[in-house]
């Protein structure tokens, strides 16, 4: 009966294993901003920044081009998850889409896709630029070649990016933002006001289980208790 039992909740676990929502961190955390990258387009640097989350190295990609940042520059950000479900009400841009977190993890996706091409001012700009274009979708301004390519960027995001699970990516947004938010709700994303917001993936994407996949899992852990039921009754 232990097996049984033992091997329905492994089932349940995994079947809700994305079940669960997604939050806002209750208190803010101190960030820190060291450094862009040394590669630059489109008149600004492109691809991976280096910054501190709570006194932690981390890698961020910014995907906010209406604001600015300094090396050095230290304030607090609200950490929102883009896991099951999430709460975008403290991001910046969140509102401006109904809270459908699809254009972040778009974002979140790409933003994982920097390690895999050359370091060049044409492959990091036009991926960047198409991070940029998923929340404000006329800006920067791209023409020709770099556009031909962002656009590939933002087709592949759209066709790959639901094959992963966000719950360990987040959303890194200057508190003053909420507070500009508070104050003029319908003057979104509050141009001026704050820091540049960035995308934290602590770790890689992992991939979703194929619904197939999930099935299988289930069944097999099933018949695993099942096995182990009959042979504990043939010993008795």
């Amino acid at each position: 009966m232990r097996i049984r039992v033992l091997a329905t909740a492994l089932v349940g676990l995994a079947l809700s294993a994305t079940a669960v929502q997604a939050t806002v961190q209750a208190n803010p955390v101190k960030y820190k901003f060291l450094s862009g990258s040394s590669v630059g387009a489109l008149g600004v640097s492109v691809g991976t920044y280096h910054a501190q989350l709570d006194g932690k190295r981390i890698d961020v990609w910014c995907v906010d081009f209406l604001n600015h940042i300094g090396a050095g520059n230290q304030f607090y950000v609200n950490k929102t998850s883009l896991g099951y479900n999430p709460d975008l009400s403290k991001t910046r841009f969140g509102s401006l889409y109904n809270n459908n977190p699809a254009r972040y993890r778009q974002a979140a996706f790409l933003a994982s896709q920097f390690g895999q091409v050359t370091a060049n001012s044409s492959n990091w700009g036009s991926l960047h630029a198409a991070i940029w274009h998923l929340l404000t979708p006329t800006i920067p301004n791209v023409s020709g070649q770099m556009a031909t390519k962002m656009n590939t960027w933002l087709s592949f995001a759209a066709a790959n990016y639901q094959k992963y699970y966000y719950n360990n990516v987040y959303v890194l947004t200057d508190v003053a933002v909420e507070r500009c938010a508070a104050n003029n709700p319908a003057a979104a994303p509050w141009t001026g006001c704050g820091k540049q917001e960035h995308i934290f993936i602590d770790g890689g994407l992992t991939v979703t289980p194929e619904p197939a996949s999930m099935a299988l899992l289930a069944t097999g852990l099933v018949g695993l208790g099942g096995t182990v039921l009959v042979r504990r009754r043939r010993r008795g």
